[in-house]
This record gives C-alpha cells, structure tokens and sequence, in this order.
C-alpha cells in the first residue's frame, strides 16, 4: 500500500499530505508534491522546489532543511520554535529578534496559506473523496489547476500583466 491506515481525534481513515510551491508575489502554484501522511512535511520540501527559488518561507517543521536549502544557494526563511528546556523546567520563550524574525517570515506564509483556504472555502474540499496515492494526486493537481485559473483570472482584471497560468 502506498499510504498507511491511521486514526487520529477519533477518525478513520487514510492520511495524505500536500506540500505546495506558490509563487510569494502572484500567488500562484508552481508545484504540488502530494504523499502519504506517514511521510513527515519536511521530506518533501527539496522535491517540490522548482530551481529558480531564491528564498524559501516555511513552519517550523522544516527547521533541519536549512542547510540543505543554503547549500542549493536559497535563503531559508524557516519560522523559529521554541528550544524545549530540560525536564522539569520550563521552556524558555523566544528573544525578540527572533519574534520579530518570525513576524516578518509569517506574512510570507500567510500567500502559502491563501492556497489552502481557496481549497477548503471556494472549492469546499475539506478532505479528498478517493484513496490511493495516484488519484489522490490526481484530485489534488486538479484543485492546483483550478485555484490557479481562479487566481490568473483575478490578476487580470487586477492588471497585473506577466502571469502565466499553469501548474
């Protein structure tokens, strides 16, 4: 099987994960990478960039990516979490700067995001309606395609000229 059977908060059913490459200025996906969600997040970053990227804004969950994003000559813009603390104590808070630092990577996620809300509110998809990781990656490039369409058409009548729709 391509996918494990899971239950979480008391569902059912088979987990997938979506990683998206949107373009930070038009908002517009670049590239889709869908797998299992026994995969963690993080080990689809590297295969969802396109090349041309020169920074990159993601969660916490891809903190151990930023060398290898370095390495390929892309600034990490990788959101900072807390350090656990020892046990028994309490961790310690972030230090202003990196509040800060975190503020300012946030709205670049918030584009990220955009992507997933058009999918949930405009398309109404909470949740795909097949199993196996071939159509369900399928499904998922076909909301890709749509929600770009839906942007492209809303560029243009923004005139923002230089827009190519496409996945």
């Amino acid at each position: 099987s391509d996918v494990y059977k899971r239950q979480t908060y008391g569902y059912k059913g088979f987990g997938y994960s979506a990683t998206v490459n949107v373009d930070a200025g038009s908002k517009l996906i670049r590239k889709v990478v869908v797998t299992g969600a026994n995969v963690h997040d993080s080990q689809s970053l590297l295969p969802v960039l396109v090349g041309d990227e020169q920074t990159v804004g993601a969660d916490s969950g891809y903190v151990g990516k930023e060398k290898d994003l370095k390495a390929l000559g892309i600034q990490p813009r990788i959101i900072k979490r807390r350090v656990r603390g020892k046990q028994h104590e309490p961790t310690p808070e972030l230090t202003a700067s990196q509040k800060r630092f975190n503020g300012l990577v946030s709205k670049i996620r918030a584009r990220v995001e955009h992507v997933f809300a058009g999918w949930k509110t405009v398309f109404k998809k909470v949740r795909v309606s097949c199993r196996g990781l071939v159509r369900v990656s399928a499904e998922i490039l076909g909301l890709a395609f749509g929600y770009n369409c839906r942007r492209y058409g809303f560029l243009v009548r923004g005139g923002v000229e230089g827009v190519v729709c496409g996945v």
